[in-house]
């Protein structure tokens, strides 16, 4: 068995996920205590300390990222230490912001940004705050405790995205299809369904492929129908037009703003020929 130190009083993004984190990847982790470490918790191997404690030393789990000339954060120190944070940057758009907010301050955040301080504060969630307070207020924390069940759900969710993304990266070099009509960009990927994670991963791969090139088609496999592909226009290229799909298919959706379309695909035509039609139809 072995337990979590953090630090007490009010609770933030890197403790709290920092926490999350931990809780999945040591499965022994049977108490959370939010207070100052003695000398000899910190020395002890079987005790994670983090964000507290002075001391950075991954070989005894303590990981405090207060150190002279660090621009570093607990969840970066323990993402590099898992040899995950090249894959993190990527697959988390938040994170590097998060790690120079708790680093450097909001106002190296906001200069960095360009973002007003008045905006960054209207843009706060709710639903963060919340787990925050709920976080700030507990001394010890239990798996008969909700939160303790809570931040590993929450720690969970973070690190099978990364995983996520690094499977669909792998994936998508193997097996996406790319080329270019009428000066349109067109990717398309068949073998995975839709999700925040791949259109992530589809966009990035297509600022690859095509450098600055604005604007273009993706075409992969619906989430909510099997038998239905989803159809994006990249920047709201008006080269692409989803209207011409009602002509010969059979349209499931058409986002109002028209840059998101749902179709069946067919029972028994060839896939290849099909996408190459829809493409033909949609690209002015």
């Amino acid at each position: 068995m072995s337990k979590i130190i953090t630090h007490p009083g009010t609770a933030h993004r890197d403790d709290f996920l920092s926490l999350s984190f931990v809780l999945c990847w040591d499965p022994t982790v049977e108490i959370i205590e939010r207070k100052e470490p003695a000398l000899s918790e910190i020395k002890n191997p079987n005790i994670w300390v983090l964000d507290v404690g002075g001391q950075f030393n991954p070989l005894i789990k303590a990981f405090d990222h207060h150190q002279k000339d660090w621009n570093e954060c607990t969840i970066s120190l323990l993402l590099k230490e898992w040899k995950l944070w090249d894959s993190a940057i990527e697959a988390l758009p938040w994170l590097e912001a998060t790690v120079l907010i708790d680093s450097c301050g909001l106002a190296a955040m906001s200069k960095e940004y360009h973002v007003d301080y008045k905006i960054m504060y209207k843009l706060q969630s709710p639903v963060e705050e919340s787990f925050l307070d709920l976080l700030s207020q507990e001394s010890v924390i239990t798996p008969n405790d909700s939160l303790f069940l809570q931040l590993k759900n929450i720690g969970h969710s973070i690190l099978n995205k990364i995983r996520e993304y690094i499977r669909l990266t792998n994936l998508i070099e193997k097996k996406c299809i790319v080329k270019q009509k009428k000066g349109v960009p067109v990717i398309i990927f068949l073998n995975s369904e839709s999700s925040r994670t791949l259109s992530s991963v589809i966009y990035k791969y297509k600022g690859k492929k095509f450098g600055n090139v604005k604007g273009g088609l993706s075409i992969i496999k619906d989430n909510r129908n099997k038998n239905a592909v989803r159809l994006y226009r990249f920047n709201n290229d008006q080269r692409i037009d989803f209207t011409r799909l009602n002509r010969n298919y059979k349209v499931r959706f058409l986002h109002e703003k028209e840059f998101l379309s749902v179709i069946d695909l067919p029972d028994n035509e060839n896939i290849n020929r099909f996408i190459e039609n829809v493409v033909d139809t949609v690209i002015i």
